[in-house]
């Protein structure tokens, strides 16, 4: 101990205060905890004051990713855009041909079985080059694929108006089929490709989305042929086609111009087959489904006019009966993308849905199981709306299914992923196109009209016995598993 001017210092017990009060300094009478004063900056995210303005250099970090959400949302309005605008005139395209080409082909003495295999084609081609595309998407990329089949379908639908002026019966039905396919083609290219950039930047709105796109493609299969009629009537067969095919150049321009690059994150060697998907009992419900649904919408192509024709109606008002199905299902389709969006909702709407297509069917026979029913056109156009309503219910579940199914068998979320799923939905529902006017044809010659949709409709009603079977299963395996004291379950569809 020393002493000066009469104070007493004691070097120990300074030193020992200095520790204990987190070495605290005073400088002019403001006294400054450094230990503190790193905490606090630590608490208070890093703030920093200069004269009298605070910054949080925390949220400024947060600023540029919320820029980031703005400019990811401008990406995905401007893919929706460019896609209903594209599916529109795709839906335009194929419609094209269906009031006009088979009188040129009677013109040339071309048989009906002949027209109906130039049709059938289209879906044949589709059906076998979706699994293709779907397969190579990520190599092959989305954007590529988009406008190469954009670009080959205009350029079909193009050359398609120059049929007319084949000299030979034989030039004749070898364009068309050329033609037909390499316009199936193109369109096989650009579905998959979109339906995969779909599920790729809209993650948990696909059903919504996806649904849209069919309004728009609806719309084109209505609106196609009344613009074709009005363009035959200016400038014979070759005009609508020639428009047509300009309109699907223009949209593939905008396509090259505007899409952005969708890029697939999952290395090559890691990405599986299509195997790998229809392991999976709900995907493999869900292509049923979908190939029981465009059977028996396409089975109506050739066999509803014949039906219709014991009431005397003329030509226009039978062709008025099929816009009733377009028009009900551009209505409804959206209703059917919102609702498959909710969380264990998918499975009561696709098992509803067969009930109710069942239902339309044995009303529009109607069938002769039950003797009751009215044999009246008004009650022909009550059925068809009452199918319509639950047709567009089932592709809408069924590709929300498809894509839970992938994610619950452990494959990313990304472009390889869903370029499967799109080549496998595509490829079925052109397969069940090809099979249903295919079978349509031969029941009309055999069992009749009315025993035929007797049959649809029991299709819709093993198809909702075997939903039911797989979504009870599904519930199980789910309540078990959530029983457990660490299971955990990934199921998402509860009936």
């Amino acid at each position: 101990m020393k002493a000066s001017n009469g104070v007493e210092a004691n070097t120990e017990s300074r030193e020992l205060l200095s520790v204990a009060e987190g070495d605290k300094k005073t400088s002019n009478g403001v006294e400054a905890n450094t230990e503190s004063t790193e905490l606090l900056s630590v608490a208070e995210g890093d703030k920093k004051t200069s004269n009298g303005v605070e910054v949080n250099t925390e949220h400024t970090e947060l600023l540029p990713v919320a820029e980031g959400d703005k400019k990811a949302s401008r990406r995905r309005k401007l893919i929706f855009c460019i896609l209903i605008v594209t599916f529109f005139a795709y839906g335009c395209g194929i419609s094209i041909p269906a009031p006009f080409y088979p009188r040129e082909a009677a013109s040339k003495n071309v048989s009906s079985t002949a027209v109906g295999l130039v049709f059938g084609c289209f879906q044949l081609v589709n059906f076998l080059s979706s699994l293709v595309f779907g397969q190579f998407l990520p190599d092959i990329g989305a954007r590529v694929l988009s406008i190469a089949g954009i670009m080959v379908a205009g350029a079909s639908s193009f050359l398609f108006g120059f049929l007319d002026q084949a000299d030979s019966k034989s030039m004749f039905v070898a364009l068309s089929f050329l033609l037909r396919c390499t316009e199936g083609l193109g369109v096989s290219a650009l579905t998959t490709a979109s339906f995969a950039i779909v599920c790729t930047e809209f993650e948990g709105r696909v059903a919504q989305v996806y649904a849209l796109l069919e309004t728009a493609v609806g719309i084109g299969l209505m609106v196609g042929p009344t613009i074709g009629g009005g363009l035959f009537e200016v400038g014979g067969f070759g005009l609508p086609f020639w428009v047509i095919g300009a309109l699907i150049w223009v949209s593939g321009l905008v396509v090259f111009v505007f899409l952005p690059q969708v890029e697939d994150q999952v290395p090559s060697h890691r990405r599986r087959t299509m195997l790998t998907l229809l392991s999976s009992p709900l995907v493999i419900v869900s292509l049923l489904l979908v190939f029981c649904s465009s059977c028996s919408i396409i089975f109506l192509h050739p066999t509803l006019s014949i039906h219709l024709l014991q009431f005397n109606l003329t030509a226009f008002e039978i062709s008025l009966f099929f816009i009733i199905c377009p028009v009900v299902h551009i209505i409804v389709t959206p209703v059917w993308g919102f609702l498959s969006e909710q969380k264990g909702a998918q499975a009561p709407l696709m098992m509803v849905a067969c009930v109710v297509c069942a239902l339309g069917f044995l009303m529009l026979g109607p069938t002769p199981l039950l003797p009751g029913l009215p044999k009246a056109v008004w009650f022909i156009v009550l059925s068809l709306v009452v199918y319509a309503l639950f047709f567009g219910c089932t592709f809408i579940t069924s590709m929300k299914c498809l894509v839970i199914g992938a994610s619950e068998l452990g494959l990313p979320e990304s472009l390889s992923t869903y370029g499967l799923v799109a080549g496998l939905f595509n490829s079925v529902l052109s397969l069940g196109s090809f099979v249903g006017p295919t079978v349509g044809g031969s029941v009309m010659e055999t069992i009749g009209f009315e025993y035929g949709t007797t049959v649809v409709a029991a299709i819709f009603l093993v198809m909702f016995l075997i939903l039911a079977v797989v979504f009870t299963y599904r519930r199980a395996e789910t309540t078990r598993k959530e029983a457990l004291p660490n299971g955990s379950s990934h199921l998402q569809l509860r009936p």
